[in-house]
Formats: structure tokens, sequence, C-alpha cells
């Protein structure tokens, strides 16, 4: 896989370099380019992240637009052959993806993988192998579940643990747990085959509440989700698990299209 342009966008004043330190490892994948974006951080502030950037053997180009942080994103999208996305948040201030929110109005309308990341530096709880260190991918079978593993199959070399993990959210017979658990089995070997550290695990209750505690106890660095393309308004406002755990969680979340 190529990485080869990340647009970095934040609505944060203050935000720190920590984000990057994370994806350091994606320049053995092809990163090149590094824009920032920003309608509230200093250009002195952009300025030495992109020296030290530049450092790291990465390019970097400055974007400051005091404007709609959504809009900017989506324009700067366009022409610029960007790879994947970051938002760097605080979504407490940006609560909700309902409605008109920057998290939401950028996530129902580009076809490129999101990474939501939060203000809070707790969140970001990786050693020196980066953010991809210990990934967590829910596991349902559905196409977007398969494009999202293919995402981290293609990162392997980046990843220490994934954790396949499976929510029951309803009443199963037997027949169907039986099926479950032969498909995660399934689907460890094939990543372990593939050099991949992989472990499968089953939780029941509300998805997206389990994804989060599952994250905790195996001390995610990272969960990625698959999600449909092209975001229909009412699949936001619905409150699907993808999102409602894009609201929640305090660690990285990859969105991947």
């Amino acid at each position: 896989m190529d990485v080869k342009k990340i647009l970095y966008a934040t609505n944060l004043s203050k935000p720190t370099f920590r984000v990057f330190d994370g994806l350091s490892g994606l320049k053995s994948l092809g990163l090149q380019e590094i824009i920032l974006l920003s309608n509230n951080a200093t250009l002195d502030l952009f300025e030495t992240w992109k020296k030290r950037l530049g450092d790291l053997g990465i390019n970097a180009s400055i974007k400051i637009d005091p404007g709609n942080l959504s809009t900017s994103v989506l324009n700067t999208i366009r022409g610029n052959n960007i790879s994947l996305v970051i938002l760097h948040l605080n979504k407490k201030e940006d609560r909700t993806i309902f409605g008109g929110s920057a998290l939401g109005n950028i996530i129902k309308t580009t076809n490129i993988p999101v990474l939501v990341v939060d203000k809070d530096e707790k969140g970001l709880n990786f050693s020196s192998k980066g953010m991809f260190e210990r990934v967590l991918l829910p596991a349902d079978w559905s196409p977007e579940y398969e494009k999202a593993l293919q995402y981290i199959l293609d990162l392997k070399e980046l990843i220490s643990e994934l954790e396949l993990v499976n929510v029951i959210f309803e009443k199963l017979s037997l027949r169907d747990v039986k099926q479950i658990t032969e498909d995660m089995i399934n689907a460890r070997k094939m990543c372990l085959k593939l050099g991949v550290s992989t472990e499968y695990h089953m939780y029941a209750g509300e998805v997206s509440e389990e994804i989060l505690r599952a994250a905790h106890e195996y001390e995610s660095t990272m969960i990625i989700i698959g999600s449909m393309r092209r975001q229909k308004f009412k699949d936001i406002f619905s409150g699907r698990p993808a999102y409602r755990v894009i609201e929640k969680s305090p660690i990285p979340v990859l969105l991947v299209p």
C-alpha cells in the first residue's frame, strides 16, 4: 500500500506533534508529503512542525484557513490525491457527528480513509512502534469489514497485535454461535499465515459499548472500522455503531470506506 500524501486537519489552537510520532512508520510505506491544515493553530507552530517533518524526510506544506474546517478539508482533498485524512479535534466541542459538525460533514462526504484523533493525549498510548501497534477490528463479515481487514493487512509491517472482536447483539442459536466461532478461528488463521499476530474475542451487548470495552481491555492503540461509501445523512443521524465508536472513543479511530 502507498500512503504518499496525508492531509492533517485540526481545529485546535495548540495541537501537539504526538500524532505524527504515532504515524512515523508510514514513511516505510511511501509517505512523502503532509498537508498541515488549520482554522485555529498558529503559523509559527506549523512552521516548527514542517521543519521536524523535513528532518524525518517528509515534505510538508501549510494551509491556514480561518473558515469552516470541513469545507477547507473537502476543498483541499480535491485535486491533491490525498491517501489519508487525519482529523485532530476536540470531540467535546465537536461533540455530535449528527447534523453540521466538521467531523460529520467530512465523514459523510469523502471516500478517503479518515483517522479521527481526539484532543486528549491520554488516548495516544502507543510506544515507539506507533499508532498501529495494537489494532482492534470489529468483525462482522460484512463487505465493509472485509475492506477494513484488507487495509490492515496492507499495513501489517506496522502492526504488532491485531484483535478481532465480534459483538453478539441479539439472541442466537447454538448453530449460529458455532458458525461465528468458526469464522473467527478461520480469520485468525488467515492473518497469522500472512504474518500478523492475531487473537479473536466474542462479546455480547450493545455493539459500540462492547467495542470500546474491548479496546480498553486489550489496550488497543487504534480501532479500525469499515464504512459504506458516501454515507447518507440518515445513516449518520441514526447513530450507527461505527459513528458512536468514533464519537466516544478516547483512542484514535480509523474509518475505512
